[in-house]
């Protein structure tokens, strides 16, 4: 088999979090109201109604523009993407063609690695279409006309096996970034961020293990488009199935052609939709009921803010000037909600370290303890850190705060957590279970250490479950290794 690299570039749409819609005044709320509720005539696409301009929607692009380090043009205008499609009303998409809101720009994935960006422009959404088993289709227009930023990246050419998770990476990034501003909500299983990726690969020398921006003559495969991928593993998955789809298509002397293909969950592969369109074919010309605006005069101080650092920067911080582990701070910047509850969490917790890493470490590592207050969970990290609770009755704690819907004080009194033994009665404990079980040390002591675990548990029921497994294996090794 011959030696390929790929060649990926990602385009990005993602619905903004604006109060209302990007051309009229109806509600941008597509999921929590009935079918067709939140529209009109503009929306609609009736004849006479003309569109206006949602200015929070280009502010909000304006702000990141600092964070990705975009230009922001003086001028920049709409025009009509023509097109039919059965949610699409007007039979065009009120778009951005030659002078997008913002152009170039990078979005760093580490140290290392960086992505550069063409482009983001504003559009409009379509409205969405469900269809039944009895082969009829049902349209709802509610997020017709819903605020639209698309992103479009760069080609760059990566090594095959980098390329999947490289994409996966992109995507998630992205999504923080959005999620941090709050510019849009971005859960794709609501489909407020869809991600789309063209994949070519091309016959390489060797492979390595760089990843680089492609110039124009490098780009000589076939560019495929898979759409609409719905969440991160999609992309990771769909990403690394074409490319092996195209592989194996050229080594048979398959000819590859452009085209759109659509991602098969079930399947776990990707199927034909129709030939890739270009540019010319959109037949493209100026919104006519449109002006061009200047984002400058609109948003002075939006562009001269300054931008916000990348979620691994994020994260080096959090290393370094917190002390929080790479697993602990990797959560928290892949998630903007989370990322936000530790900022409220340094708030109250700030002058008290040790406090701060523990009660961070409880999101991390306990699903119930996401919906516990941070102040709860601050002081239930002050008692661990000042020795008052085990950290093995974490588990049961946080369980039963959620189920019963109790404070950590009631939890601690009623189930007694906070009862632990003495290093005093641990040391008596140890000492009577050396000679209990004195048939297991020898055993631990002739090599066969996998009893350990059996005289922790010893210990642990000797106690009735008031130990810390921590406690109880340290005082063990000890006595065992003497």
């Amino acid at each position: 088999m011959n030696t390929y690299m790929a060649v990926i570039g990602m385009e990005i749409h993602a619905e903004l979090a604006t109060k209302s819609k990007m051309f009229c005044a109806c509600a941008n709320d597509p999921f929590a109201s009935e079918p067709n509720t939140n529209v009109c005539p503009v929306c609609l696409g009736l004849p006479g109604a003309l569109p206006t301009l949602n200015v929070e929607a280009i502010r909000m692009l304006v702000t990141l523009a600092a964070d990705l380090g975009s230009s922001v043009d003086a001028v920049t205008k709409w025009d009509r993407k023509n097109y039919f499609y059965p949610d699409l009303p007007k039979g065009y998409q009120i778009s951005q063609f030659d002078q997008p809101l913002l152009k170039h720009g990078h979005i760093e994935l580490s140290a290392t690695e960086d992505w550069e960006l063409e482009r983001i422009h504003l559009e409009e959404d379509t409205g969405s279409l469900s269809h039944a088993a009895d082969s009829t289709s049902l349209v709802d227009f509610n997020r017709a006309g819903v605020p639209l930023a698309e992103l479009v990246t760069k080609a760059i050419v990566v090594p095959l096996n980098l390329a999947p998770g490289f994409a996966k990476r992109f995507c998630e990034t992205y999504q923080f970034l959005l999620q941090r501003r709050g510019i849009s909500m971005a859960d794709m299983e609501k489909g407020q961020m869809r991600c789309e990726a063209n994949i070519s690969v091309i016959p390489t020398e060797s492979e390595n293990s760089n990843v680089h921006l492609a110039s124009a003559d490098e780009l000589t495969g076939t560019k495929i488009e898979v759409k609409n991928l719905n969440s991160f593993r999609a992309v990771e998955r769909a990403v690394k199935f074409e490319i092996d789809r195209q592989i194996q298509a050229l080594e048979v002397g398959e000819s590859l052609r452009m085209e759109t293909r659509g991602w098969d969950e079930t399947k776990q592969q990707t199927v034909v939709q129709r030939a890739k369109e270009t540019s010319a074919e959109y037949r493209y010309f100026p919104e006519p009921d449109l002006p061009a605006i200047n984002p400058h005069a609109l948003f002075p101080d939006e562009l001269v803010a300054a931008g916000l650092p990348f979620p691994h920067q994020v994260a080096t911080q959090l290393v370094t000037d917190y002390g929080l582990s790479n697993r602990d701070a990797d959560y928290f910047t892949t998630n903007a909600q989370a990322f936000a509850d530790f900022a409220e969490l340094t708030a109250q917790a700030q002058d008290m370290p040790e406090v701060l890493k523990t009660s961070a470490s409880f999101a991390v590592n306990f699903d119930s303890a996401r919906s516990i207050s941070v102040s709860e969970r601050v002081a239930i990290a002050t008692l661990i850190v000042e020795g008052k609770l085990p950290r093995h009755q974490l588990r049961p704690l946080f369980d039963a705060m959620v189920s019963q819907s109790k404070t950590a004080d009631q939890v601690i009194a009623e189930l007694g957590l906070a009862d632990q033994a003495t290093d005093d009665e641990v040391a008596v404990l140890i000492a009577k279970l050396m000679t209990d079980e004195a048939d297991a040390v020898a055993k631990y002591k002739a090599g066969k250490h996998e009893t350990l675990g059996y005289l922790i548990g010893q210990a642990m029921r000797a106690a009735g479950g008031k130990l810390d497994p921590t406690a109880v294996r340290t005082a063990l090794m000890k006595e065992l290794n003497q």
